[in-house]
Parts: C-alpha cells; structure tokens; sequence
C-alpha cells in the first residue's frame, strides 16, 4: 500500500524480513556463491562489486554509466535521477527502457528511493529469468544424459532419460524435446566435440592463428 500511494519502493527501507539478509532487485549471470557473498559481504564487497562494475562500463565506452557505478551511494542516486528524468525510465545499456519512471518518482530516486514501477519491473525480470534458467538446465540435464549413455552404451540409463521427457514437453510444449531435437544436440556435440583442441573450444575465425601458436609447444614438456 506504502509503495502504491507513493510510487517508490519504501516498504522494502522499512521492512524486518531483510534485516539480515537483503535480496538483490538484479538477477545477475554470476555464481551463486558470489551473489551470496554479495549479499552477505556488507560495505567493504559491495564497494568492491561496484568498483569491478564501474570498470567494466568504462572498458565497454560507458563512460556515464562507468562513472554512476563508481560514484559514492548518494553521488550515484541523483544521477540516476537525472538519468530516469531525462530518459523517461530506466534503460538498459542497449537503450531497452526496462520501467517508464514518473518525473516525481525520479526525483525521489535522488533521495535513495527506487520508483516502485522500477523495483517490480527488476523483481519480475529477475523471476522470468530465474525460470528461463531453471527451464534450460532441466533440459540440458536430459540432453547430457542422453548423450553421456549413448556413449557408454547404456541402453538403461537412456531409457530412464527418455522417461523423463514426456513430464519435461508436458511443463514446456513450446519448446519439446523430441527426436529432431535430440538429433541435432548429439551431432552438435559430436560437431563441438571434434573440433576441440585438448578440451578447449577455439572460435573457427580464430583457430588457425592459435593452432600455428600452439604448433610451438608441440614437443614433450618432460623426458618420459
């Protein structure tokens, strides 16, 4: 009610259920043990995170952005307001707006308070991806076990894979697994596979160059 009446995120400064351990409003493609380390670090790791961050924007040519991340908590919140007022939302660094931000609700982002239409919108996108995540490892898995018994010829464990698909293509019928599928994962792999150089994956523009690099180490490293 606190958020709806106000328009910015308030009742999660305010609540006790965070006390301890506060949420991230971002999904982030990291390891669970850094997002928990984030998370329970305190100042001294999430100054750390905003530093490495604030790097990485001005290595990408994001200089405002780079320069946002670095700046102290205060420093930062009204320039994201500046940014919300003048952009009309927030954005991602492709120019998608993620949220529309009222003129008002920016100005109480200089104050530390999210947009309320912003903090959903973060949470939202940080579930769908959450499933999406979830989605494509329950399909990776039957795929790996699929592909892992056919190489040891093991007829039993791929048949208990194959049981596991139907329940699979039940919960996703937008995008099934079945036997094209399964077809063109086993001859991708076995593309992949092929193609390896000792275990490692080398872009095809690229291979050429670091294999005649490689060539210069192609002798024993011992003399056994």
């Amino acid at each position: 009610a606190v958020n709806y009446v106000t328009g910015t995120n308030v009742a999660t400064r305010i609540q006790l259920s965070d006390l301890l351990f506060r949420d991230t409003l971002i999904d982030r493609d990291q390891p669970a043990i850094w997002t928990a380390v984030e998370m329970l670090g305190g100042p001294a790791i999430g100054i750390a995170l905003q530093m490495d961050r604030a790097a990485d924007l001005f290595a990408a040519g994001e200089f405002a952005r780079g320069a946002e991340a670095f700046a102290p908590s205060a420093a930062r919140n009204v320039m994201k307001s500046v940014r919300f007022y003048k952009d009309g939302g927030a954005e991602t660094l492709a120019g998608d707006i993620i949220a529309p931000v009222h003129p008002l609700h920016a100005v109480t982002q200089a104050l530390g308070f999210i947009p309320a239409e912003l903090a959903r919108a973060y949470e939202l996108n940080a579930e769908i991806k959450s499933m999406e995540k979830g989605t494509k490892a329950r399909r990776k898995r039957i795929l790996d076990e699929i592909a892992r018994a056919r190489a040891d010829g093991d007829s039993a464990a791929e048949q208990a894979a194959y049981d596991k698909i139907p329940a699979y293509n039940a919960d996703h019928p937008d995008w099934p697994i079945n036997g094209k599928s399964i077809e063109k994962s086993m001859n991708s792999r076995a593309e992949t596979t092929s193609k390896k150089f000792q275990g490692i994956s080398i872009h095809p523009k690229l291979r050429d160059t670091y294999m005649d690099f490689a060539d210069q180490f192609s002798g024993k490293a011992t003399m056994f």
